[in-house]
Parts: structure tokens; sequence; C-alpha cells
């Protein structure tokens, strides 16, 4: 029975695929976000490290994908944006919603050189 970190990274990965598949290109791609954080702020040890930079580096994205999950984090946060202004007396127009948001591409954080740390 495997213990640690290295099952949650594996569901991760399991869940990639699959949430690719469906057409859920954010979703699956923080994921991958999610592997990397985790190699990033943990202390893993040198053998499980080097396995998963290896599979999440070697993962091909594709432009396309980045388009779709962009336009989902997008189309998220005006959901979101919507919800806050509920029940509210000050309509969503008087608020600051000018601010812009920063929509930064996963792959800008998946690792691609194994011995990078």
């Amino acid at each position: 029975m495997a213990t640690g970190i290295d099952p949650i990274l594996a569901e991760c990965w399991a869940e990639y695929p699959r949430l690719k598949a469906a057409g859920a290109a954010y979703s699956a791609l923080v994921r991958l976000a999610e592997i990397t954080n985790v190699l990033d702020h943990r202390d893993t040890a040198i053998r499980l490290s080097r396995k998963w930079k290896l599979t999440v580096g070697g993962t091909q994205i594709a432009d396309a994908m980045c388009g779709r999950a962009i336009a989902e984090a997008m189309k998220n946060v005006s959901r979101l944006r919507r919800m806050l202004t509920i029940g509210t007396t000050q309509a969503a127009a008087k608020r600051n919603w000018g601010a812009p948001i920063q929509v930064v591409l996963a792959r800008e954080y998946l690792v691609t050189d194994p011995d990078q740390t």
C-alpha cells in the first residue's frame, strides 16, 4: 500500500485525462498545476519529485486547450461577480469591477526541466 504524497499526486494525474476528455480544460490544467505546486512547496523525496516532474513536464498542452481554459476562467469570474451583487442595494454598475483580471496560463508554471527545483 502506497503512503505519503505519491497517491495524492497520482489521483490528480488520473483526473487530468478524464477532465480533458470531458472538455473541462480549466479543471484539467488545475490538476497539473496542483501537482507542480505540491512539488514546489513540499519537501518530497528526490526520486518521487523527479518522477512527477518528468510526468507533468512531458505533458503537451495545446494552445486551443489554453484558450478554452482561459474562457472557462473568465466565465467563472463573471458568474462570481453576478453572485456578489445578489441581495445588495448597490448596483453592479456602480461597483469597482474595472480592476483587470490577469489569467496566467498553467503551462507557465509546469516544470519542464526535471532537475529544476
